[in-house]
Parts: structure tokens; C-alpha cells; sequence
């Protein structure tokens, strides 16, 4: 038990044999350096120390103010303590209360407000346009461990307006294509892949695009080929070599189903419609699926699930992928790539339907907009927040109660509006608020 020094001191004379009790006690009498001191015992002492130095150092008015300054960065590093945490976030995000926390979020919400039945069902399918591909996402060129590796494959790509595609017109020697400009956790993807020209190499999807901590450019594809590669259906890292089946710079051939979705001839061009690739992300899981050649019918025989959590150890560039992160269109050594967006939906984004002040989410294992029960518009949105719509053109803003809109865009503004960034601070506005 804590005793006065005094008492203590008696135990510790000349001549005296201490007991158990009496190192108890002293231990008792003072802090260690593991306790959780009091604060109010270590305002009692700060103010016991306080009068013997003001004593000491009398008129002295220099030592008075720095000894006062002493004191108050005690009491304030107290007190920054005890308040929440300092908080951080991404480039261009904004501290946001939501009435009981404080995080970062972007001011814009990415969802879709709709309030008409043709917006809800425009809106469910989130397909970027091959003009946006083109003039806003990152382009690249894998070969033989190299980044950016060939210049003509790079800038040779166009957009065909008469087909509305990204074509690339060069029997290319690298692996190339584009990557969206975000990352997604969750995402359902089917794209008609094609060229009429005679060559027989590789045209597909790319699952996944990541940099490791040295700025290597990394990729997880699902690919199709008229026999020429080596494989005609194959999930593929790191592809860097004209061989689909090459290990060289660490390419690995994940799964290989290619008698699942044979080639009847070596000719993209007598391969008809070309095919239909349908790819899946939930969370690390990928799945994916095609059609056989010349048709639009998705073969479940052909179905390749990757596991980044199972396979990530036997392939540790899988690491990379896990989270999330962007997809796009790919080719190799085929002239005439070409590609149709049948459906893409963004999981991540929700539906405001503020016709029923209902919250729709898309559910992958049914391939359906279904309501998320309990949630309305205005809670999700957030008090305060923006909300567009970058299909329909409109913007809203959500007042705590209501969903208000801001403005719509006509549809030539609409079409240099980048559907990811949301970056619409250089359009000049025409304000007409409309409550819905």
C-alpha cells in the first residue's frame, strides 16, 4: 500500500531488516513506467511542482513565460488525445459528417439518380463508349518484360465511328490494348470480340491491370485465338510473347480451356460474329466464359473461375490484383482488333430510383437490379452531397430531405464528360432547380 517517504524511510535505516511488506510498500509509493498515470494525480502534481518553481524563479519574467508555454503544450497534447484521430483520404476527397463520424469521401456521388422508367433502364447498363476508350483511357504495350514497348502499337489505334469501336489496324508485336482510368472491386462484363482480317492471334479482355512498388505494368486476361497462339481460350499473367503458352518474363498460362472453344479454321475473318467473352469479378474471384466462334450463345463448358486467394501462392503476381482494380480491351498480332460492348454493368454504383425512393444494387449471381431493402436515395446520397448521373446528363443535390436537380447537360456537352472522374468543374451551368 502507498505510505508517506517518511514512513517508508524508517523501514531502510541502518541496521534494519526490511520485510516483504516493506518493498511492497514502497514499490506501491510511485509510478512505474508501464502504469497508466491519472490525469487529475498528474495535474495535482504538475500544479505541487508549479508553486516550488514559480518560488524558485521568482520575477524572473522570461522563465515565467516559458514555463507557462511548458504547461500549456502539456495540457493541449492532453487534450488532442482524447479527440478523434486525424483523419486522411485520397487526392480530391472532402472530410464528410454523416451526424455521428467524420471520414473522407469524394464530394460527388458516382450512383445514378433516375425519375423516369427509360433512365432506369438506360442506366442499368453502365457500357463506357468506344470514343471515351479511346480518348481517355491509359493505353498500353507489353513485350518480352518491357513497359510501353512498342511505340506504332501504342498510337496506331482509332475509333471507328461508322462501327462505334476502338480498332487496331496493325498485326501488332506487342501484347496492347487499354485499361480503364478506375478500379473496380466488382464488375459484369460482356464484349463481342472480332476482326475481319485473315491473321489468326490473340483478341480478348483484360480482368485485372496493376503496378507493382517498381511501376511494372501487370495483367490478368481472358483471351481468344483463331490457332495461332497456341491456345484458343486461356486465362493468362503477364502475356509478353507472341506464344499464349510462353513462360519467359514471367507470363503463366493460368487455366487453359481451349478444347472447350476450339477454332474450326486459322481466319478470324471465316470466323464470322467472332466471339463473346463474358467476364466476372466478385471480390479476388474472376469468372469468365465465351461463346464458340461465330456465335452469340455463351458455352457454360467453357467456364474458368481464378481464385487470387487460392492461386496467389503458386502465382504471387495474383497479389497485385486482389481489391481491386481496372479491366479493359486487349489484342496481340491481330490486324483489325475490334470490339462490341454487349453489356457492362458496375456493381459499385447504385440506382436512386427516386420515383419510389427506392436503392437498386446489381447482384451477380442472378445478373439482376434488385432492391436493397431499407435504403433510400437520400440516405445513401448523403446530406450535402452531389449526385450525377453521367448517363442521363443530369445533377442533383441532396438538401437532408429531398433530392433536388441542379442542371442537365445537352448531349454534345455530355459526350466530353469523363464518366469516371465525374469532372464537370469547366461546364458552365444554367441553374434550374426542380424538386422531384
Amino acid at each position: 500500500m502507498k505510505k508517506p517517504r517518511q514512513d517508508i524511510k524508517k523501514s531502510f535505516l541502518n541496521g534494519m531488516y526490511p520485510k516483504e511488506d516493506d518493498f511492497a510498500d514502497w514499490l506501491d509509493s510511485y509510478w512505474h513506467k508501464d502504469d497508466q498515470i491519472d490525469a487529475e494525480k498528474v495535474v495535482q502534481t504538475i500544479d505541487g511542482v508549479t508553486r516550488s518553481i514559480l518560488d524558485l524563479i521568482g520575477n524572473n519574467e522570461a522563465m515565467q513565460h516559458i514555463f507557462q508555454l511548458q504547461q500549456d503544450l502539456s495540457q493541449l497534447a492532453a487534450s488532442v488525445s482524447s479527440k478523434q484521430p486525424i483523419i486522411t483520404g485520397a487526392k480530391g476527397e472532402v472530410a464528410y459528417h454523416n451526424g455521428s463520424s467524420v471520414f473522407m469521401q469524394p464530394l460527388m456521388n458516382e450512383g445514378f439518380a433516375v425519375s423516369t422508367p427509360e433512365e432506369l433502364q438506360a442506366c442499368k447498363d453502365t457500357s463506357p463508349s468506344f470514343e471515351e476508350v479511346f480518348n481517355t483511357w491509359q493505353r498500353f504495350s507489353h513485350l518480352d518484360g518491357s513497359d510501353n514497348a512498342v511505340e506504332a502499337d501504342l498510337n496506331n489505334w482509332y475509333y471507328d465511328t461508322g462501327r462505334n469501336t476502338v480498332v487496331q489496324p496493325n498485326n501488332s508485336t506487342s501484347y496492347t490494348g487499354f485499361i480503364a482510368p478506375k478500379s473496380y472491386s466488382a464488375y459484369d462484363v460482356t464484349v463481342r470480340v472480332y476482326s475481319d482480317n485473315t491473321d489468326d492471334d490473340t483478341i480478348g479482355l483484360v480482368a485485372a491491370f496493376a503496378r507493382d512498388s517498381n511501376g511494372k505494368e501487370h495483367t490478368l486476361s481472358f483471351v481468344r485465338a483463331a490457332k495461332g497462339t497456341g491456345a484458343t481460350w486461356a486465362c493468362i499473367v503477364d502475356i509478353r510473347a507472341f506464344s499464349l503458352k510462353s513462360t519467359a518474363n514471367g507470363q503463366v498460362i493460368l487455366m487453359d480451356k481451349s478444347d472447350a472453344a476450339p477454332a474450326s479454321v486459322q481466319n478470324w475473318r471465316q470466323l464470322g460474329s467472332g466471339s463473346v467473352i463474358q467476364m466476372t469479378r466478385q471480390g479476388n474471384v474472376f469468372t469468365a466464359k465465351c461463346s464458340q466462334f461465330d456465335s452469340t450463345e455463351l458455352d457454360d463448358s467453357t467456364e474458368i473461375t481464378i481464385d487470387l486467394d487460392a492461386l496467389s501462392d503458386t502465382c504471387p503476381a495474383l497479389e497485385l490484383f486482389k481489391g481491386s482494380s481496372p479491366w479493359g480491351y486487349s489484342t496481340f498480332s491481330q490486324s483489325n482488333s475490334m470490339y462490341e460492348n454487349i453489356a457492362i454493368v458496375n456493381p459499385d454504383s447504385a440506382i436512386y430510383n427516386l420515383m419510389d425512393s427506392s436503392v437498386l444494387k446489381y447482384d451477380i449471381s442472378s445478373g439482376a437490379w434488385v432492391e436493397d431493402p431499407g435504403k433510400t436515395p437520400v440516405e445513401e446520397i448523403g446530406h450535402g452531397r452531389f449526385s450525377y448521373n453521367a448517363i442521363t446528363g443530369r445533377l442533383f443535390y441532396n438538401n437532408g430531405s429531398k433530392i433536388l436537380e441542379m442542371a442537365s447537360f445537352p448531349a454534345d456537352i455530355m459526350s466530353t464528360v469523363n464518366q469516371n472522374t465525374r469532372n464537370i468543374t469547366s461546364i458552365s451551368l444554367n441553374l434550374e432547380w426542380a424538386e422531384l
